[in-house]
């Protein structure tokens, strides 16, 4: 019966690829904005042809509104990368291993130096 409804449950959904990774704030998110932000200037370019071409007054004034919305949309765009090309240099990784100065405090509250040999030393408090 259970391979009965798994066959029946598959038929249904059928084999679907998972969906597609979502990227972060990371160097392949800026790539794709940008990659975005120069084709909506390529279709301003386009808009801007087609307007140098119009004659009738509606279409001119549609040509115009579309140009508008696309640069403000490319304004956004552009504010976006900005935003997330700083976030990447705010990003600042730490190093995997940071030498302990000093008196540290342990998980249970006692505290304990670091000798020169890499020892604990729960005298030295």
């Amino acid at each position: 019966m259970r391979f009965l409804i798994t066959i029946v449950l598959f038929a249904l959904t059928g084999c679907a690829a998972p969906p597609p990774a979502t990227y972060g704030q990371s160097e392949n998110q800026v790539f794709y904005m940008r990659d975005d932000l120069q084709k909506v200037r390529k279709e301003v370019e386009g808009r801007k042809k087609k307007l140098e071409t119009a004659k009738l007054k509606e279409e001119i004034d549609l040509l115009n509104k579309e140009i508008a919305d696309l640069q403000a949309r490319m304004a956004d765009m552009e504010k976006d990368i900005a935003d997330a090309e700083k976030k990447q240099t705010q990003q600042v990784k730490s190093p995997s291993y940071v030498a302990p100065t000093g008196t540290n405090v342990g998980p249970r509250g006692g505290c304990y130096t670091i000798t020169k040999s890499g020892k604990k030393n729960y005298k030295g408090c």
